[in-house]
C-alpha cells in the first residue's frame, strides 16, 4: 500500500508566476508531491513595484477565489493540503484558511499583507 503525498498549493507574489516561483514549485513535484501553482494574472509579470500594483488591483476576487478553490479541489484528491504563498500569495492562503476551515493541513507564508476583500495592502502594525 502506498502512502498518500501532500497536495502543495503555490501561490505567486503580486508580480505573478514568474520564474522563481515555477522552480520553488518544482521542488515538491520531484519530491512526489502534487503541486498546483495557479496563474491568477493568466501569463502577466511585472518587473516593477507599480506594475505589480496596478496588476493585484485589477484581479476580480470572486474568480481569483475560484481559480485557487479548482487547485485546491484537484490537490484534496490525493491527500492533505499544504500552502505556500508569497507576498499577495501569502494573503490568499489566509483567506483560503479562513474561508474553507479544514482545508489547508500546512501552510507557509512569506511577507502577506494584502486584502483580497479590500484589493490593497494593509497597514503596517
Amino acid at each position: 500500500m502506498s502512502a498518500r503525498r501532500a497536495g502543495v498549493l503555490v501561490l505567486h507574489p503580486g508580480c505573478g508566476l514568474n520564474d522563481d516561483i515555477k522552480a520553488a514549485a518544482a521542488t515538491p513535484k520531484k519530491l512526489g508531491d502534487m503541486v498546483e501553482r495557479p496563474d491568477l494574472y493568466d501569463g502577466r509579470v511585472a518587473t516593477e513595484t507599480p506594475a505589480a500594483e496596478g496588476m493585484m488591483k485589477s484581479l476580480d476576487r470572486p474568480a481569483t477565489r475560484a481559480k485557487i478553490d479548482a487547485a485546491v479541489d484537484r490537490l484534496r484528491k490525493s491527500g492533505p493540503v499544504a500552502v505556500v504563498g508569497w507576498s499577495m500569495g501569502a494573503s490568499y492562503a489566509w483567506d483560503l484558511s479562513e474561508r474553507r476551515p479544514g482545508i489547508v493541513s500546512a501552510m507557509v507564508t512569506y511577507y502577506g499583507g494584502y486584502d483580497p476583500d479590500a484589493g490593497e495592502w494593509l497597514p503596517p502594525l
